[in-house]
Parts: structure tokens; sequence; C-alpha cells
């Protein structure tokens, strides 16, 4: 949260989301659990309400959604960035971050390398407990041999969940979110993860490392 002190939205943002207060390992291989305490503040912020925090504290459209950039130049007669979207427009820009994912354009501007691809399917997402959740304020992470799932507490009614698991060997021809689906259905039977997990609007892809 250091930077959003600095920035003056701290106080905002931590009516957001709760503090996790504890570390909660499992591995079932190696038949280990730990719990440790945090050494700082962490908190799970939804993007949403981190965007939303910037932008209101921004001039009106300093922050534009949607754009899908295609290029981006130096103009030396206005000393800023150019940014080309797909749909044609323009964008000037004095400071440029790029902070727009493993295929970053920014990154290819700058000449950084490609990024390296790590063989795994992700699922991240949010479940809703109307009557408030039991999982306290902790952070939970279970590690079988090739797969994993962790969940964090937003606040009393939301949590944070994740799965991983490493991709198929062989090519499949249903899609990385079924497959993750059944995956993790299958080995709930067999481990300690609960029955029939809610796929409550994630995002399924393969993991890419920048």
């Amino acid at each position: 949260m250091a930077s959003s002190e600095q920035l003056g939205l701290a106080t905002e943002l931590r009516e957001t989301a709760d503090i996790i207060t504890m570390y909660h390992n499992v591995w079932q291989k190696q038949n280990k659990t730990t719990l440790n305490p945090t050494r700082k503040e962490l908190r799970c912020l939804k993007r949403k309400d981190l965007v939303e925090a910037l932008a209101k504290n921004l001039p009106v459209g300093t922050i534009r959604f949607g754009c899908h950039i295609s290029k981006n130049f130096e103009d030396s007669d206005c000393h800023c960035t150019v940014l080309s979207t797909v749909d044609g427009s323009t964008i000037k820009a004095r400071v440029l971050i790029g902070c727009d994912g493993a295929n970053s354009m920014a990154a290819q501007y700058l000449g950084l390398g490609s990024p390296s691809h790590l063989p795994r399917l992700v699922h991240l997402g949010f479940t809703s407990y109307l009557h408030g959740h039991p999982f306290g304020t902790r952070f939970l992470r279970f590690a079988a041999q090739d797969f994993a799932v962790g969940r964090m507490p937003v606040n009393e009614n939301l949590v944070h969940f994740f799965v991983t698991r490493s991709s198929p060997s062989t090519p499949v021809h249903a899609s990385p979110t079924r497959v993750l689906r059944e995956s993790t259905c299958s080995r709930s039977s067999k481990t300690a993860l609960p029955r029939s997990p809610r796929w409550c609007g994630g995002a399924t892809r393969p993991r890419q490392k920048p």
C-alpha cells in the first residue's frame, strides 16, 4: 500500500478490502502445513476499485478504457509519445507507463526480450457469500504435485480464488476453461478441496512470464 499512500488513496482503498493477517500453506505431497503471519500490510484489491479510485483523482479524460494499442512512436515536435490504436485513433501522451501485459507494445518499443511461456493453465475469479464467508483473514494456498488452488478474502462477502495446473502434454480439443474445470472437480474428490467449485467470472489463460 506504500504507493497508494503516496498518491493519497490508501484510506479509500483500505475501505474496499480487509487486511490479510496469515499465510496458510498446505503441501499435499509432503503432508506439510505452515501458518505464518504476514510481515507487511496485505490486501486483495479489485482492479475495478483501484482504477476508480485513480480516476476520481485525475482530470476527466485522463484515463481511456478499451484502447487496444497497435503501435507507438516518439514525436519530437510535441515532445510526447503518440499511440495508435487498432480502430485508427491516436493518443498523445507525455508519460507512457507500459503495464499492458506480456505482449506489451511498450516493451516491444523499448526493445525488451520476448516473454517466455510457462506451460500452465490459470483460472482467476471471485466467489460471493451472501451471508459471509468462514475463511477469516487467511490467504490459503493448497499445492499438489501438478495442481494448486488458493483463496484470499477481499471482504466479508467476497473471496478471490485461483486454480492452476500444468497444461496437457498432448493437444486437447476442449476449451482451457473446460479442461481446468473438469480437472478441478476430479481432484476435489481425492483431496481436501471442496466439491463443485463455483466458477464466477474468471479468466482462464496460459500463464506467461513477462
